[in-house]
């Protein structure tokens, strides 16, 4: 998923307003201004727009924090990047939300395009869209992120370099958002294959006795056609094991 990139001074933020097809923690959960802010009309991803890596770095830090006990946690983005120019640290959720309202209000056209900005998710309305954008309530699940882990890798990855992560972490996002539909379970397991393969060719990661299984099937076979034999059941205990990999391999 391509998102717009801005530049802005240190006083303005961007976001990804996120749909009610994935499953979100209940509460917001942050740090120095990025984070995933929780309202019931709006969740969204939002980050300093002219720190480098903020939206990787925190999606990263999310997705190896789910707590798989409470649940699935899957970031499902709308497929555009925003901008608020200026914020209050203590009221970001409800400014993010009064930003969302007033740009769809007034037709708001972003800079060097034709298209209102919001105009644009006219086709996707229902149950894709959130409250703020008359769509319908999120799935939130209680205690479906771990804050302590999450500040624990935000600190870790800030402090070291993981060649090569923040592409396994896509993979791993878009496979959770393409895993909220029936119909493309066999893309969103293309993906999940796609992101071991890449994560066995990293020098820090650690060995996990499941992907190594999967990663031998995938040497004699196309991953695509791999990916057709693996259950949704499989899929869950497969992405969870990549995500613990991750997360065990950061936090050494």
């Amino acid at each position: 998923m391509q998102q717009e990139k801005f530049t802005g001074s240190k006083n303005s933020l961007e976001y990804i307003v996120c749909s009610p097809l994935g499953s979100y923690p209940s509460q917001s959960i942050a740090l120095t201004s990025s984070g995933i802010y929780i309202k019931d009309e709006m969740i969204c991803l939002a980050y300093p727009s002219h720190l480098p890596f903020q939206k990787e770095m925190l999606i990263t830090a999310l997705l190896t924090a789910n707590n798989f006990k409470q649940g699935f946690l899957k970031l499902y983005f709308l497929p555009f990047t925003h901008k608020l120019d200026s914020f209050d640290e203590a009221n970001i959720s409800e400014q993010l939300v009064g930003d969302l309202k007033h740009k769809k209000a007034e037709s708001f056209v972003a800079n060097g395009d034709i298209l209102p900005e919001f105009d644009q998710y006219e086709n996707a309305k229902g149950a894709s869209l959130p409250l703020a954008l008359g769509g319908v309530p999120y799935h939130r699940i209680n205690n479906l992120v771990c804050e302590e882990i999450f500040l624990s890798v935000m600190e870790a990855i800030q402090s070291r370099n993981f060649p090569e992560l923040f592409e396994i972490i896509e993979l791993l996002q878009e496979s959770s958002q393409l895993s909220c539909h029936l119909q493309f379970q066999v893309q969103a397991s293309h993906y999940l294959l796609q992101a071991i393969i890449l994560l066995n060719e990293t020098d820090w990661a650690k060995q996990h006795p499941l992907i190594n299984e999967w990663l031998a099937k995938a040497h004699v076979n196309h991953s695509f056609k791999l990916a057709k034999s693996i259950s949704p059941i499989e899929y869950v205990k497969l992405y969870k094991a990549v995500v613990t990999s991750i997360k065990n391999s950061i936090l050494i």
